[in-house]
């Protein structure tokens, strides 16, 4: 991530490969998620873990990518997470949402604690937005400038926040069983948003997070 401060400002770079099935397989997928480059294992044959493999990308294997390579949040630059105590964050953005991965680098292991805010994002428009966490579920809605305080107890502690833009308390999330979920709809030239493909999306109705499934048979 550091790389991409100067090439990615060239090219999609490249994160390496990883493997599904060991255990670190969740963590590097929620990474290479973000990465917004290419996506690829080296799996043993048999071994793949398909339901990591899905959540990257549609059903018919198009990969659901970021916008850019995925960068540090600035306040994560000049600090070293290893030592600090304090929280590591990658930042990007997909399809008019802000996307946060964020971890716990502690070299002894030991709690790390930090802030997470919609203006971490570079290039995120809006001044009220909803932040959905895509493993528990749960959402607050935030200004701009507003801190969500975070702590994250040990090294396999991580999270995967969106930050979806409001209007009027309103806004789409997208399909809950995709890391980079904004990438599952359809932002149209009227302004409205409609899904992609069938399946269990996440919305937010007056500030209030719920939950709708799309029927496309």
């Amino acid at each position: 991530s550091y790389n991409s401060m100067i090439q990615g400002q060239v090219y999609y770079c490249d994160w390496d490969m990883w493997w599904t099935d060991d255990g670190q397989g969740e963590k590097n997928s929620v990474i290479r998620a973000i990465s917004g480059g290419p996506i690829y294992v080296s799996d043993t044959i048999h071994r793949s873990r398909k339901e990591l493999l899905m959540r990257l990308c549609l059903d018919d294997g198009k990969i659901l990518m970021c916008d850019k390579p995925a960068m540090p949040a600035r306040d994560s630059l000049f600090d070293d997470p290893t030592q600090s105590g304090r929280i590591f964050k990658l930042q990007n953005t997909a399809n008019g949402c802000g996307v946060a991965a964020v971890f716990n680098l502690s070299e002894n292991n030991t709690a790390a604690q930090g802030t997470l805010s919609p203006a971490d994002i570079d290039g995120l428009a809006g001044e009220e937005f909803a932040v959905y966490e895509h493993f528990s579920e749960t959402l607050v809605c935030v200004s701009r400038e507003e801190k969500i305080p975070l702590t994250l107890s040990d090294n396999d502690d991580y999270r995967l926040y969106i930050i979806v833009p409001l209007t009027d308390g309103n806004g789409v999330i997208g399909r809950t069983d995709k890391y980079i979920s904004p990438q599952t709809l359809e932002r149209r030239k009227d302004g409205s948003v409609a899904p992609l493909t069938g399946g269990r999306y996440a919305l937010v109705e007056n500030r209030t997070l719920v939950f709708k499934e799309y029927d496309f048979d």
